[in-house]
C-alpha cells in the first residue's frame, strides 16, 4: 500500500501574524485542515482565501505560498504525502490546480484522522497506519467535497454527441442543445470547453466545415447546396465562415482538391 499512498509527515502549527511559507517548489503532495483562524495561498498569480473549516491542497510540483492572517493567525493541521495513487485520490475530489480551496468540513469527521497521523512513519506497521488513515481522510473528503468532473465530462460528450446528430440542421444552435441537456449556455460552456478545449460554438463549426470540405471535393453540389446540407441556411455567411477557418473560399478548396486529384 506504501507504494500506492504513504503518508510522510503530519504535524499541527499554530503561525505567527504573517506567518509566511514559500514559494518554493513542493516534492509532495500536503493537505492543510485549518483548526482556526484564517490566511491566504498564493499560486500562479492567484490568491485564495481560507479559513477555519476549510482545508486546502498542494500538488506535487506546486511553486506556491501561503500567509497567516494579520489579526487571526491561522492554526492548521497538516499532511504531506506521495505515492502511486495520490493524484487518482485527488481528482476523485473536487479539488484541482484551480480549485485550491474545499468549503467548511466538519471538524468532527476530519480533525480526529489527522490527529491520528501524527509519528505514522520509521517502521512498516506505522507507515501502513498512515497510509490507511489517509485513505480514511480521502473517503471523507469524497464524501463531503466530490468531484463534478465525471458528470461534467458526461455532459460533455452528450452535447457532443447532440451537435455530431444535429449540426446539419440550420436549426442547430447552442443554446437549444444546452437547453436538450437541461443546462444554460455559460454551464455548457465550462463544461464543454474543460472536456475538448474549444466552445460548443466551435465545435459546431469543426462539425459543419468537416461536412463542407468532403461535400466540396466531391463536387456533387454546387457551394449553395454544400453550405445548406451543413446546416447554414445563408450562403454568403457559410462562404465567409469557410474562408475565415479555412483562408480561401469554398470554390478555390473545391478547385485546388479536383487539381489534387488530375
Amino acid at each position: 500500500m506504501n507504494d500506492f499512498l504513504k503518508l510522510i509527515w503530519s504535524n499541527e502549527t499554530q503561525c505567527e501574524p504573517l506567518y509566511k511559507v514559500g514559494p518554493y517548489e513542493r516534492n509532495c503532495y500536503i493537505l492543510h485542515y485549518i483548526v482556526s483562524g484564517k490566511g491566504s495561498i498564493e499560486y500562479a498569480g492567484k490568491r485564495y482565501e481560507a479559513r477555519q473549516g476549510q482545508m486546502f491542497v498542494i500538488y506535487k510540483g506546486d511553486m506556491i505560498s501561503y500567509c497567516a492572517d494579520r489579526e487571526d493567525p491561522w492554526k492548521y493541521i497538516w499532511a504531506d504525502f506521495d505515492g502511486m495513487d495520490a493524484e487518482k485520490l485527488l481528482s476523485a475530489t473536487a479539488f484541482s490546480r484551480e480549485m485550491r480551496v474545499s468549503p467548511v468540513l466538519p471538524e468532527q469527521e476530519i480533525y480526529p484522522i489527522m490527529k491520528k497521523m501524527y509519528g505514522k512513519m520509521g517502521t512498516l506497521s506505522a507507515e501502513m497506519e498512515g497510509s490507511g488513515l489517509l485513505l480514511m481522510l480521502f473517503s471523507l473528503l469524497i464524501r463531503f467535497f466530490p468531484s463534478e468532473r465525471k458528470e461534467d465530462c458526461e455532459v460533455a460528450e452528450r452535447a457532443a454527441l447532440l451537435i455530431r446528430t444535429g449540426f446539419s440542421d440550420c436549426d442547430c444552435r447552442i443554446e437549444k442543445v444546452a437547453e436538450m441537456i437541461g443546462l444554460s449556455r455559460s454551464q455548457l460552456f465550462r463544461v464543454f470547453r474543460q472536456k475538448y478545449g474549444i466552445s460548443p460554438k466551435e465545435y459546431l463549426t469543426e462539425c459543419r466545415l468537416l461536412c463542407a470540405k468532403n461535400l466540396l471535393a466531391e463536387g456533387n453540389l454546387g457551394i449553395s447546396q454544400v453550405g445548406y446540407a451543413c446546416g447554414y441556411a445563408d450562403a454568403l455567411y457559410f462562404s465567409s465562415e469557410f474562408r475565415r477557418k479555412e483562408g480561401i473560399s469554398p470554390g478555390a478548396y473545391r478547385k485546388s482538391k479536383q487539381k489534387k486529384e488530375d
